[in-house]
């Protein structure tokens, strides 16, 4: 699972036990996925790089490439490889969320924007109006993103992390009552 190696491990061992029956593609994900198990990030990253020279219309491996190159600060580089994922599915909203974000953490705020909204538009979920919320939000756009954020939570009004976000927008704006009340 996700953010959860130790609990990955077992699977991905499993895995490589019976990758003989697996296609050549699929134990080079396997690969790579045991890599990030073992919080490997570097040799992840070299996995993956070499499964998309293998596999270059293999849209999944250029998301997962540029996770983990954001995840170490290579964030040029990760919005060239999101940039070369959506040119095989430019209808992948994922890559427009990992977009929006990396985006917005170099400071490229009308990207990170025009990213988020086009996530809005292919999927409308939550966390896509909770990702616009945070690209507005640090664009100082803060009208806009207490917008979003609000729609995310008219959407899913259990969605934590969006009440939270938005939380902390309402000390941006100097709104310390609605803060406390949240």
């Amino acid at each position: 699972p996700a953010g959860e190696p130790d609990r990955a491990r077992p699977y991905l061992e499993k895995a490589f036990q019976l990758s003989g029956r697996l296609t050549a593609k699929d134990r080079r994900h396997i690969v790579a996925w045991y890599a990030i198990a073992n919080q490997d990030y570097p040799e992840a990253i070299r996995r993956y790089q070499d499964l998309i020279r293998t596999y270059p219309n293999e849209a999944e491996a250029y998301l997962r490439l540029a996770r983990l190159l954001e995840g170490e600060s290579r964030n040029q580089e990760a919005v060239d490889t999101l940039h070369q994922g959506l040119a095989i599915d430019p209808e992948d909203p994922e890559m427009y969320n990992t977009l929006s974000k990396v985006t917005s953490e170099m400071g490229r705020h009308e990207e990170a924007i025009r990213m988020a909204e086009r996530y809005v538009a292919l999927a409308g979920s939550a966390n896509a109006y909770d990702t616009l919320g945070l690209a507005l939000r640090t664009a100082g756009l803060y009208e806009r993103s207490l917008a979003a954020f609000n729609q995310a939570l008219e959407l899913e009004p259990d969605f934590e992390i969006a009440a939270i976000h938005r939380t902390v927008l309402y000390l941006h704006m100097g709104r310390e009552g609605a803060f406390l009340r949240e």
